[in-house]
Parts: C-alpha cells; sequence; structure tokens
C-alpha cells in the first residue's frame, strides 16, 4: 500500500473511532440537537444521527474542518449549518 493509500486508509479508521467515541460519551445528543435546530423535531430520528454523523466525519475525511478546535471539530452553530445541508437546506 502507498504512503497516500495508507494516510487515507489512516484517516477514514481515525474518523470512525472519533465518531464511536462521540457516540459514547453523548455527543451523538449534540449531533440531534442540531438536527433538530435545522430540521425540527422531527429530523431528529436515531437513523437521520447516524447519517448525520457519517456525513460530518465524510466532510472531515474530504478535510471540511470545524473550527472548535485544533482537531478541526466543529462548534454547534457549524454543526447547525451542516445539519441544513444535510437535510437539503440551505446552509
Amino acid at each position: 500500500m502507498g504512503a497516500k493509500a495508507g494516510a487515507f486508509v489512516g484517516t477514514a479508521v481515525e474518523a470512525g473511532i472519533q465518531f464511536g467515541k462521540l457516540f459514547l460519551k453523548g455527543e451523538q445528543g449534540q449531533l440531534g440537537d442540531a438536527l433538530r435546530g435545522a430540521g425540527g423535531k422531527a429530523a431528529n430520528t436515531r437513523g437521520n444521527r447516524l447519517d448525520f454523523g457519517d456525513f460530518v466525519e465524510q466532510l472531515k475525511a474530504a478535510g471540511e474542518f470545524g473550527s472548535k478546535n485544533a482537531k478541526g471539530d466543529f462548534t454547534f452553530g457549524e454543526l447547525i449549518k451542516l445539519a441544513k445541508r444535510f437535510l437539503g437546506g440551505s446552509p
């Protein structure tokens, strides 16, 4: 495996691990709160939360980062904007 492919796989694995940590720490609630803020209570389904979490991690893997910290995590306001994009609305 080449260096670039290895780096990509490592990034994807790290993204999955980070999402798992967020889910276990209760940060999944923040994703649900962002979905509710963007699309109302009906948007906050378990399936949407899981899909939205995947969407956020795909953005990070593609190089789109938030401003919360050096790791590129998203602030709550940024999560609301991303939730609007995810739900098909304008950011």
